[in-house]
């Protein structure tokens, strides 16, 4: 049966909650104020950012946290600005893999026809042999979720993460790439 807009809204909205509270994060306070477009392109020296938090999926759990860091905040925007669209086709109801929760601070104002909003967290999912993708939210707490161009292995391999991709879902980041 082939589900309705409606129908696939509500069920990423489901599951844009569940992962927020797996986080321990509300979108509520998700976004700063405004900043020109990219602001974040300079590197970010304050020390009291956030850490990226690494969820582990199976596990309903954030398994590592990571100090961000310039380079960190280089590779992210980088996604960003890769955005290539929406995702159209996707279960919402991941049973494996790992979700990145990353600041972006400050905030990243991003004009695509269908988001124009600014970015104040990023959420990457990196699943078996699936595209990655990435969870945004809008001012009004509207989940979206967009596929992006740039390749994740060199996030990974700042984050030092491949081998709980690996351990969480055999060649992950591999799949991923080979579906770029």
């Amino acid at each position: 049966m082939k589900k309705t807009l409606l129908q696939t809204m509500h069920s990423l909205m489901i599951a844009a909650v569940m992962l927020c509270g797996a986080f321990g994060f509300t979108t509520s306070h998700a976004f700063a104020e405004p900043s020109p477009p990219y602001a974040s392109d300079k590197p970010n020296t304050n020390v009291d950012i956030r850490p990226v938090e690494v969820f582990d999926v199976t596990k309903g759990k954030v398994v590592k946290k990571i100090p961000y860091t310039p380079e960190i905040q280089k590779e992210t925007i980088s996604i960003l600005k890769s955005i290539d669209g929406l995702v159209t086709s996707l279960k919402i109801d991941p049973k494996k893999g790992i979700a990145l929760r990353i600041p972006v601070d400050p905030a990243v104002q991003l004009n695509h026809s269908f988001f124009k909003d600014q970015v104040s967290d990023a959420f990457i999912f990196l699943a078996r042999a699936e595209k990655p993708y990435m969870l945004l939210f809008t001012r009004d707490n509207k989940p979206v979720l967009v596929h992006f161009k740039h390749d994740v292995q060199p996030l990974v391999n700042l984050l030092q993460i491949q081998d709980l991709i690996d351990g969480q879902n055999g060649q992950n980041a591999k799949a991923a790439k080979e579906k770029h």
